[in-house]
C-alpha cells in the first residue's frame, strides 16, 4: 500500500485485529449508538428482517432505517412492528436503496452503518468496529476472509470474486482490502465526500474505491458470515446471480479506473492521434472503384475506428478537444475524391440554374447538352433516369453550384451541416453524447469525405427532435413540424416520421393542432414545388425507376431473398417502413427514441442500405446510453459496407454475401 502507511494496531484484547491505515486527519467524534444510523436495503425479507433488527437493538442500535427496495411480501410491515423507520425506494438496485437510506438523515447522526436484512452478517461485531474510530478510522469495513470461521458460508465463486475484484483495486490505487464486505461503518462526512454515483451492485465497490483515492483512514474487522435465515440469494443463490454480480464488480472497477485523471489524459491524447491520422491515411484513397483504393481505405478506416474505441473511455472531453477532433478530421477529408453521388448534386444544381425541372429532364436529355462539360458530365450517374432529390435540396444544390462549379463547394456545405449538428447535440445532451457523433469515423467519413448529402436533412430533422420536447409552447410546436418538413423535402427518408408529430399534436391538442402540424410539414414542400419547379407531377417526384438499382446491402429483403428465393419489386419493402412508422407513432415514447427506432426498422427493412444510411440512426439515437452504444457500434461496423465497392472493383458485381450482409450493423 504504498499511498499509505500501515498505522498502529488497536490492542490485542480486543481479540479482533483492526488495521487502521494512516490518511488525513480524522474529523469525526467516534462512533457510539447515539450517533450511528443503520441503513438496511430490503427486497422481500419478511422472514429474515426481524431476527436483524432484534439484533441491532440488542447491541444499543435503535436509528434503524429499513429501505423497501420493492417488496411483494411483508417486508415493510415487520420492519415497523419493530421499531425501524421504513422508506419505499420502487426503484430496484442496491446502491439506489442504500442511497435513498441516506437522503435526509437527523443531525444528530454522524455515522451510517450499512447491512443486509438477510441476517448474514455479524451485527455483534459492530461494537468492535465501532471502537476502531476510536483510532480515526473514517471507514471500517468488516472482513469475513480472516478470523475463525469468517468465510464458511461464502461460495467459491464469492471467495474467488472478492479475491479478484480486491487484486484488481489494489493495483491501480494501491489499497490492499481483504474483502467487499457489505457490512460497513462509515463517518457522514466521510460518505458525503465520496460522492458516490452508482446505484446498481457496484456501490459497494464504489464506495472502496473512492475511500482510497480520497485517502480515508481505512479499518477492517474480522467478521463471520453466516447462512441467510431465509429465502434466495439475489446475488449469490443463483449461477446467473452471481456471474452478473460479478460482472458488475469488474464493470465497476473498469469504469472508475478509466474516470481517473491520468487514464483520461493518456485516452484524450492518443484518440486526437488517431483519429486525424486514421483521416490522413484514408485522403488518397476516396476512388473507391478501383480495386487496391478499398483495402487502404479501410486500413485508414480501421485506424479512426481505433481512435474512437479509445474516446469512449473519455468521461467529459474539453470543448476544445472535441472540436479540434471534429473539425480536424473533417478538414482533412475534404480533400478526399468524393463518392459518385456528389458529382450527381452539382449536375443537379446546373440544371436548376439554368431554368429547367430536374424531374421532367433526365441528365442525358437534348435540352440539356449546353451543361455538359469535361469535368462533371463523365461523372455523373444514371444519366437517363431524371432526380429523385426532393425539392429543397434541389434548391440547396441550386445554391451551392452558384459559389463554383467544384464539388469542394459541396462538401464544405456538408461537413458544416455536419458540424452544426454535432453543436445542437451538444447544446441538447452534453459533451459526450456530441463525441458520440462528432467523432465517429463513419460520420465524418459520410459527409466531409465521401460528400453524401444526408448532412442537410439531418440537421433540420435534430432541430425538430429538441424543439419537440416542448409541446406546451405552440410557437416551438409549429418551428417543430416546420423543421422536419423541411427535413422531409430534402430527403425523403424523414417523411414517415409526420406520423409521430400527429399523433402527438392529437392527443395533446385536439384534431385542429393535428391540421395545423400537418399543414407546417407539408408546406415546405408544397412551396418550393409551386413557387420553383411548377408543372411537377406527383409521379415525377419520389425513387421511381431509381428502386431498380436500390439492392445493396439489406438485411431482412436479402435474407428472405437468399433463403426463398423469393425477391418482390424494391417498392413492397415501402409498405412494412410504413407501418413500422404508424406502430412506432401509436407508442407512448418521446421523439428521440421514435426517431431512433423508425430509422433502425428503416435498416432492417429497406431493400436500399448505404453505408452513410447509418448517420440517420447515429445522429438521433444518442438520446440514451443503450441506444448511444448503438451508435457507437454502427460507427465500426458500418465499415463492411465498403467490401461492395470491393467485389464491385474486382469482380463488377454489386452483391455481399449472406454473411458480410449480416455484419452489416442493421440489428444494433
Amino acid at each position: 500500500m504504498p499511498a499509505y502507511a500501515i498505522g498502529r494496531r488497536l490492542p490485542r484484547s480486543m481479540k479482533d485485529l483492526v488495521d487502521v491505515q494512516a490518511g488525513q486527519r480524522y474529523s469525526s467524534p467516534p462512533a457510539t449508538t447515539a450517533n450511528t444510523a443503520v441503513i438496511i436495503p430490503a427486497l422481500n425479507e419478511e422472514a429474515s428482517l426481524p431476527d436483524v433488527i432484534a439484533r441491532l437493538h440488542q447491541i444499543g442500535l435503535h436509528k434503524i432505517r429499513v429501505v423497501d427496495n420493492g417488496s411483494s411480501d411483508r417486508t415493510a410491515e415487520e420492519a415497523r412492528q419493530r421499531g425501524a423507520e421504513v422508506i419505499r425506494e420502487p426503484r430496484r438496485g442496491y446502491g439506489r436503496a442504500c442511497w435513498t437510506g441516506c437522503e435526509n438523515l437527523s443531525p444528530e447522526v454522524e455515522w451510517i452503518l450499512f447491512c443486509n436484512a438477510d441476517g448474514s452478517d455479524d451485527i455483534e461485531r459492530v461494537p468492535d468496529m465501532m471502537a476502531a474510530t476510536d483510532a480515526q478510522a473514517e471507514f471500517v469495513i468488516g472482513v469475513r476472509t480472516s478470523g475463525e470461521d469468517g468465510d464458511d458460508h461464502l461460495t467459491a465463486m464469492q471467495k474467488f470474486g472478492n479475491k479478484l475484484a480486491t487484486t484488481l483495486i489494489r493495483i491501480p490505487w494501491g489499497t490492499n482490502y481483504a474483502d467487499l464486505g457489505p457490512l460497513r461503518l462509515i463517518s457522514r462526512r466521510a460518505f458525503e465526500r465520496l460522492n458516490l454515483q452508482d446505484r446498481g451492485f457496484g456501490w459497494t465497490v464504489e464506495m472502496q474505491v473512492r475511500a482510497a483515492e480520497e485517502k480515508l483512514n481505512v479499518g477492517e474487522v474480522s467478521v463471520r458470515s453466516f447462512p441467510r435465515h431465509a429465502g434466495v440469494s439475489k446475488i449469490s443463490g443463483t449461477i446467473k446471480g452471481s456471474v452478473q454480480a460479478g460482472t458488475i464488480i469488474l464493470t465497476t472497477i473498469a469504469n472508475l479506473w478509466l474516470k481517473r485523471p491520468g487514464v483520461q489524459r493518456a485516452a484524450a491524447r492518443i484518440s486526437a492521434f488517431l483519429l486525424p491520422l486514421g483521416a490522413m491515411l484514408m485522403l488518397p484513397f476516396g476512388n473507391l472503384a478501383v480495386a487496391g483504393d478499398v483495402p487502404r481505405f479501410l486500413m485508414g478506416a480501421g485506424v479512426m475506428c481505433a481512435g474512437y474505441v479509445v474516446a469512449w473511455a473519455l468521461r467529459k472531453p474539453s470543448l476544445a478537444l472535441l472540436w479540434t477532433v471534429a473539425v480536424s478530421t473533417r478538414l482533412i477529408l475534404l480533400f478526399m475524391q468524393p463518392g459518385d453521388d456528389t458529382w450527381r448534386y452539382v449536375w443537379e444544381g446546373r440544371v436548376t440554374l439554368a431554368g429547367f425541372n430536374p424531374y421532367q429532364l433526365a441528365p442525358n436529355a437534348v435540352a440539356l447538352g449546353s451543361l455538359r462539360d469535361a469535368v462533371i458530365w463523365p461523372h455523373v450517374g444514371h444519366p437517363t433516369l431524371t432526380t429523385i432529390y426532393p425539392p429543397v435540396a434541389q434548391l440547396c444544390f441550386a445554391l451551392l453550384a452558384s459559389f463554383g462549379a467544384g464539388v469542394f463547394v459541396f462538401k464544405l456545405a456538408f461537413a458544416l451541416a455536419d458540424l452544426m449538428v454535432a453543436a445542437l447535440l451538444l447544446k441538447r445532451f452534453g459533451r459526450n453524447a456530441a463525441l458520440i457523433y462528432a467523432w465517429n469515423p463513419l460520420v465524418i467519413y459520410s459527409f466531409a469525405g465521401g460528400g453524401h448529402y444526408d448532412s442537410l436533412f439531418i440537421l433540420p430533422l435534430v432541430g425538430a427532435l429538441v424543439l419537440a420536447g416542448d409541446s406546451r409552447d405552440n410557437w416551438r410546436s409549429n418551428l417543430s413540424a416546420l423543421l422536419l418538413g423541411c427535413s422531409i423535402a430534402v430527403k425523403w427518408a424523414s417523411g414517415p416520421l409526420v406520423f409521430w408529430w400527429l399523433r402527438r399534436a392529437w392527443r395533446e391538442r385536439g384534431l385542429w393542432q393535428a391540421l395545423l402540424t400537418g399543414t407546417f410539414a407539408a408546406l415546405p414542400m408544397a412551396a418550393t414545388l409551386l413557387v420553383f419547379f411548377p408543372g411537377t407531377a406527383f409521379h415525377q417526384l419520389g425513387p421511381h425507376d431509381w428502386m431498380t438499382y436500390s439492392w445493396s446491402a439489406p438485411l431482412l429483403p436479402g435474407l428472405i431473398r437468399c433463403l426463398t428465393g423469393f425477391a418482390p419489386h424494391d417498392e413492397f419493402w415501402l409498405l412494412p417502413v410504413l407501418i413500422a412508422a404508424v406502430v412506432i407513432a401509436l407508442w407512448k415514447m418521446d421523439a428521440w427514441r421514435a426517431a431512433a427506432l423508425f430509422f433502425f426498422s428503416v435498416l432492417v427493412l429497406s431493400p436500399a442500405i448505404h453505408a452513410w444510411y447509418f448517420t440517420w440512426f447515429i445522429a438521433v439515437a444518442v438520446c440514451a446510453p443503450a441506444l448511444g452504444w448503438s451508435a457507437r457500434l454502427v460507427g465500426l461496423s458500418g465499415f463492411t459496407y465498403f467490401w461492395l465497392q470491393q467485389v464491385n472493383a474486382i469482380r463488377h458485381m454489386w452483391e455481399l454475401s449472406t454473411q458480410l450482409t449480416l455484419l452489416v450493423p442493421h440489428c444494433l
